[in-house]
């Protein structure tokens, strides 16, 4: 306080406040990342939200010396819950764009016993499941990627939902997830599921299928890389011919 021109008091007790957080816009040229390496073990990040808790859980955990729970660095996000009516989701910041032309990526893995894990879109309160992601007890060597080209809500936060997978009281499920990425969805987009089609296996063909996730054909068709040698593939599926009997082949479209 200024009490006269020769007079003032101390200052107060200091407090803080936070500012609210801010919108995320993602175009060619800004993606958003999250790799939980800023915050505290134990902490939560920043503008990401526990929509539904169990406990203290989901937190963020570091690296112990006798177990990584980490993609890369030394921190990760921990899910987890306990019985069979409990659950976790948590979801990304808001973002400006519609939901519907971006993709996220992220790894995740369990311990203990495998959860079913979504991924989709978090409409204030409510969870709209996007897709399903099967689980393994380690991290895969690619990303997960959902794209959300398929989703006609309004929701504009990315979410992620563990549920049980049994109908014990007794079971733990443990969950972690690491390097999120959110991107514009390419125009031009990736093919899925490739599989040879078992039943057309010969000493020299076979059959190959996918799924393609443009909107329509592309108008060029596809391309083949069959043991890294392009062919051009102009219907889906595809038949490969010319193959060499008792010879594996890899294939990506």
């Amino acid at each position: 306080a200024l009490c006269s021109d020769t007079d003032e008091s101390e200052y107060s007790a200091e407090i803080s406040f936070r500012t609210l957080c801010d919108v995320v816009t993602i175009d060619e040229e800004n993606i958003y990342t999250e790799d939980f390496e800023e915050y505290e073990a134990s902490s939560f990040p920043d503008c990401w939200t526990r929509d539904v808790a169990y406990t203290s859980y989901p937190y963020v955990i570091a690296n112990s010396s006798y177990t990584t729970y980490s993609h890369n660095g030394t921190k990760a996000m921990h899910m987890y819950f306990y019985g069979s009516a409990n659950s976790n989701v948590i979801s990304t910041p808001s973002f400006t764009n519609d939901i519907n032309t971006l993709q996220v990526s992220f790894f995740a893995r369990y311990s203990s016993t495998n959860p079913i894990l979504e991924v989709g879109v978090m409409d204030q309160t409510t969870f709209e499941p996007v897709d399903t992601i099967v689980l393994t007890s380690t991290y895969p060597t690619n990303a997960f990627t959902v794209m959300f080209n398929h989703y006609t809500g309004n929701g504009n936060r990315i979410a992620f939902r563990i549920t049980p997978s049994g109908t014990s009281s007794y079971t733990s499920y443990y969950t972690y997830l690491d390097d999120v990425t959110v991107e514009l969805i390419p125009s031009c987009i990736a093919p899925s599921n490739v599989t040879v089609i078992d039943s057309t296996i010969t000493t020299t063909s076979a059959l190959v299928a996918w799924t393609d996730n443009n909107n329509e054909a592309p108008a060029n068709g596809w391309t083949l890389l069959v043991n890294g040698e392009e062919v051009l593939a102009d219907a889906n599926p595809f038949p490969l011919t010319g193959l060499t009997a008792s010879t594996t082949y890899t294939v990506k479209v």
